[in-house]
């Protein structure tokens, strides 16, 4: 039954959902949805997902060690993605900005190589490479 289905639902599982959008009977102002629900008449899970190691929310439970061991999950939390899209489109400015002023972006490769002991880094010259 639905029921049965959804007791197994973990947090981050993706759903596909069949049903009826009806006023809720307890509203929640906190969240732009939360004046409706859906009633499921049919239930199938796309994909299982196991619980990650901390919430995805911007408070989260995660210390900071966890959070950079698993960073891929933590740059969904909205402090963390709006950081990196204010860092890009400042980054973006900066270039468009100098490129109409005649100026171009040029890469250089560093090319170096550690030293055995790994005490120095110097440049590689060409000789020793073929």
């Amino acid at each position: 039954t639905l029921i049965e289905q959804a007791q197994h639902l973990g947090r981050e599982f993706v759903i596909q959902v069949t049903g009826t959008v009806i006023e809720r009977a307890s509203k929640n102002a906190n969240i732009p949805t939360g004046d409706i629900e859906i009633l499921v008449s049919e239930l199938n899970i796309l994909n299982k997902a196991i619980l990650p190691p901390f919430t995805i929310e911007d408070d989260t439970d995660g210390g900071e060690e966890l959070r950079m061991k698993y960073r891929y999950l933590d740059i969904r939390r909205n402090p963390v993605k709006n950081s990196l899209i204010f860092r890009h489109k400042v980054t973006q400015e900066v270039r468009n900005y100098l490129s109409n002023q005649g100026f171009i972006e040029v890469e250089t490769p560093y090319l170096i190589k550690s030293t055995p002991e790994g005490a120095r880094d110097f440049v590689v010259p060409s000789r020793m490479n073929e």
